[in-house]
């Protein structure tokens, strides 16, 4: 599915709907770079994914979510073709800069991860280019 672009009157829609129910939630970073076997940063996060259930328990939370009227926000990172990560303040304790072809826009590794189903009344933050969460979005 492509990204959801949202219009100023869609998030002004969504932030109403946050505010009657009372329930939003943000969802950073599930992409195959991160979640998926074969992601070039994966190794970095499976053994804690494994020991805490996190992609069942991420899944289980926002399927609850959604079912109480959640507004479900995704904040990926996207990377143009032949870009770097930016690091925003210089904080990059990983060196994630150096390393090529990371969240690659139109690539496997930048798709959202099994595991959470996007669907088309949830909002895609765009212009994220880093690891802060709202940094160049357009939130």
């Amino acid at each position: 599915m492509p990204p959801f672009n949202p219009t100023a009157e869609v998030i002004d829609a969504a932030e109403d709907e946050a505010t009657k129910n009372g329930i939003a939630v943000l969802v950073l970073d599930f992409q195959n770079e991160f979640v998926s076997p074969g992601g070039k940063l994966h190794n970095d996060v499976k053994d804690m994914m494994e020991k805490t259930g996190m992609v069942e328990k991420l899944s289980n939370f926002v399927a609850m979510a959604r079912e109480n009227g959640a507004i479900i926000i995704h904040s990926p990172v996207i990377i143009p073709p032949g870009g770097k990560i930016q690091t925003g303040d210089g904080w990059d304790p990983h060196a994630f800069a150096q390393i090529e072809g990371l969240f690659e826009e139109g690539t496997w590794n930048a798709e959202m991860a099994k595991g959470i189903d996007q669907r088309e009344e949830d909002i895609v933050l765009q212009g994220r280019k880093c690891f802060w969460a709202f940094d160049g979005t357009n939130l």
